[in-house]
């Protein structure tokens, strides 16, 4: 039986006299593939980065990895168990795929393989390329190897198809669907 990762309850986000979040409750599972739906400005990005204690909740309780965001005393050791693919990702435009993981795996005390991981996201062909001379589609595939780098427990993907052709969308998604992290009880909101 899995256990909860993440448990929202009245969460609500106000700027001035704009509400971004109104009242919103949810529950994802560990090893769970959690999509948070909504138009432009529905407060998606918002909500994530709340998830990630990046913003501080108006309202409401937030419960990740067992840990209440909102107390600042443990947000450094669940920050470690994050992996992010932030909506306007960008890496180092002169350094090749392989090199970008390597910048983004020295920030953590532990990563894995970056070849099986460059495999497991279909970018061998690619691992020698700038990032620069890299299509849309292939950016985003960095970026969520990037954010898998840490072997994460919970994942945030932040509109990791904008932009792209359907094709490419269908490819990305095909690829979150089929990440085998999840074995470890990963979990991804997208």
């Amino acid at each position: 039986m899995s256990s909860v990762a993440i448990k929202v309850e009245g969460l609500v986000k106000v700027y001035g006299a704009i509400q971004a979040v109104d009242n919103i409750s949810f529950e994802i599972n560990e090893g769970e593939i959690f999509a948070l739906l909504g138009p432009n400005g529905a407060g998606k990005t918002t909500t994530l980065e709340i998830l990630q204690s990046l913003r501080k909740a108006t309202k409401g309780s937030v419960c990740v990895l067992g840990y209440d965001v909102s107390n600042n005393k443990n947000v450094r050791k669940l920050k470690k168990e994050f992996g992010v693919l932030p909506q306007d990702f960008n890496a180092i435009d002169k350094l090749t795929v392989k090199e970008n993981l390597s910048v983004i795996a020295k920030m953590y005390d532990k990563h894995v393989n970056l070849d099986k991981l460059i495999m497991t996201l279909n970018l061998e062909d690619k691992s020698n390329s700038k990032f620069e001379d890299l299509s849309g589609g292939l950016k985003q595939r960095l970026g969520i190897a990037g954010a898998l780098v840490n072997d994460p427990k919970m994942v945030f993907l932040d509109e990791p198809t904008t932009g792209l052709d359907p094709i490419t969308t269908d490819r990305i998604n095909h690829l979150i669907k089929n990440i085998t992290f999840n074995k470890n009880q990963t979990s991804i909101i997208v």
